[in-house]
């Protein structure tokens, strides 16, 4: 469910830069920047876990 979350925060983040740059509104493409890195930010320790349990499996299944 949070990775649905996420994707929409970033797809709505693009779609607001896009209308801020048609429409020359600089508060849409700053808002828009916004939800794009809080949900880099919400998303980012999931991603480091993952990675070193990743690691750690490879390291541990390969000897």
């Amino acid at each position: 469910m949070k990775d649905i979350i996420i994707i929409l925060g970033i797809v709505i983040g693009f779609l607001l830069i896009k209308i801020g740059k048609m429409k020359a509104v600089n508060k849409l493409q700053t808002v828009g920047a916004l939800v794009i890195v809080v949900c880099f930010v919400v998303a980012a320790p999931d991603f480091i876990k993952d990675a070193i349990s990743g690691f750690m499996d490879g390291i541990n299944s390969g000897m």
